[in-house]
């Protein structure tokens, strides 16, 4: 009976992260829809606050989020002391909640469906080195 506890445990173990993963998956899907400008807000007052002699930013989103983005980013933008110019543009392609922020010579990227597929490929890696290890140490089931 306990050589058969190590592949149910490897098994559990899998079915945990994938639950928990799903569960991530679903939530930043849910926030993202509810405050599509919070986290895009958030990363562009940082930009603001380190960028603050930059001659301008240019700030790329979907044309839904243009207009109600523009002001709080004309605040954001005073608050933290940036006199530069600041150019919002719209971009169809780019989805709700995601955004591009470009200076003179860097800029950062907001896509979440990237961040999604990085999870994704994180998770798969450490499922495989868990296999792995687990079948390194001659652990039944190591290996799904």
């Amino acid at each position: 009976m306990l050589a058969a506890l190590p592949p149910i445990e490897a098994r559990l173990e899998r079915e945990a992260v994938d639950v928990a993963v799903a569960v991530a998956r679903k939530l930043s899907t849910a926030l993202i829809a509810r405050e599509p400008m919070a986290e895009l807000t958030t990363l562009i007052a940082d930009c603001f606050a380190e960028l603050r002699s930059t001659p301008h930013i240019v700030v790329r989103v979907n044309d839904a989020l243009l207009a109600p983005l523009k002001e709080r980013l004309d605040r954001l933008a005073s608050e933290a002391g940036f006199t530069g110019r600041l150019v919002l543009l719209a971009e169809p392609s780019i989805a709700v909640g995601d955004g591009r922020v470009e200076w003179a010579d860097g800029g950062v990227v907001l896509d979440s469906a990237a961040t999604l597929a990085k999870v994704d490929e994180l998770v798969q890696r450490f499922i495989a080195a868990r296999a792995t290890a687990n079948a390194a140490a001659n652990i039944p089931g190591g290996q799904s």
